[in-house]
């Protein structure tokens, strides 16, 4: 009985502490990274560069995204995976479509200082997303085609997910037609990627 009551709690925290991360993570990328017009890594930059040049809300196109990746690689990467992603996908998407419009009409970034704009976005979302991988949680995203890709060529996930990045935020200039607002992109992708890492191994 003792074992039963542990396994519920330890769930219930794992899943309080993956909502407290993914709020972290919506409130950095949609108070702080979207209104300077910056593209981010992972999905949530495919969204973001859909929602710049086409206007449809973020939280709709990441979460098709990730559904659509995950009915393509569910056999590769396994049930617990996909009901795990499902979850942090659905709420992250669930926290963005109510964070975007509340932060456009109730602004929180800093006037003329994107790049301390996008420091703190990084940070907030590095550290909402080291919350949630802490606690066994996943957005999917990049991750999902990394893992795909690793299946079947000799390179690894982490290097994946970093190329995978790498050329979503360099797309942005395709779609912004600014360089600079490449370049934050890839600053978020650093310290996003260095806080991440922090609150996992700490």
């Amino acid at each position: 009985m003792f074992t039963m009551k542990q396994k519920i709690w330890d769930q219930v925290k794992d899943y309080s502490m993956i909502v407290v991360g993914l709020v972290a993570y919506a409130v950095g990328f949609c108070g702080f990274i979207i209104p300077n017009g910056v593209v981010t890594g992972g999905l949530t930059g495919v969204a973001t560069l859909i929602y710049f040049q086409f206007g449809i809300p973020i939280a709709y196109s990441f979460y098709v995204l990730n559904v659509l990746l995950l009915a393509i690689a569910y056999k590769l990467v396994g049930l617990q995976f996909v009901l795990k992603t499902i979850f942090g996908a659905t709420g992250l998407s669930f926290l963005i479509l109510i964070a975007q419009p509340f932060f456009e009409a109730h602004p929180i970034a800093l006037d003329n200082d994107i790049f301390l704009n996008v420091i703190i976005g990084a940070v907030l979302c590095g550290t909402g997303l080291g919350v949630a991988f802490a606690h066994n949680g996943s957005t999917g995203g990049t991750d999902i085609i990394a893992a795909i890709v690793a299946k079947y060529h000799q390179i690894s996930v982490g290097r994946m997910v970093l190329y995978c990045d790498l050329i979503i935020i360099s797309s942005g200039y395709f779609v912004t037609h600014d360089l600079d607002r490449v370049v934050y992109g890839y600053v978020v992708l650093v310290f996003l990627s260095y806080m991440a890492d922090q609150v996992v191994n700490n």
